[in-house]
C-alpha cells in the first residue's frame, strides 16, 4: 500500500490545456513538497507546504498554481506549454 500518491501518474495533454495533478500521504507527515524536472536540468523546487503554511518559488510561472489541505497537494496547471515536459 503506497504511501505517498500522485494521480495520474502520468499525464499526456494538449497544448493549452488544464490539468491537476493531485498529490496524496498518508505518512502523517505536516510538510509536502512539488519538485519539478526539465531535460537537462537540476531539481527544482516548485511549492512546499509545512506545518499549514505554504511556500512558493517566486520564479515559477504563475500557470502553477498550489492548493492544499491535510492530506493533498494539488497543483493545477493552467494553459499548458510544451516547455512544460518534466519528470
Amino acid at each position: 500500500d503506497p504511501k505517498i500518491i500522485q494521480k495520474p501518474k502520468f499525464l499526456v495533454a494538449v497544448t493549452g490545456s488544464e490539468r491537476i495533478l493531485i498529490c496524496e500521504q498518508h505518512l502523517g507527515h505536516n510538510a509536502m513538497y512539488w519538485y519539478r524536472q526539465s531535460a537537462k536540468k537540476s531539481l527544482e523546487l516548485m511549492f512546499s507546504y509545512s506545518y499549514q503554511k505554504l511556500m512558493d518559488n517566486q520564479t515559477i510561472p504563475s500557470r502553477f498554481q498550489p492548493h492544499n489541505s491535510e492530506k493533498l497537494l494539488d497543483l493545477q496547471i493552467t494553459a499548458l506549454k510544451p516547455e512544460d515536459v518534466a519528470t
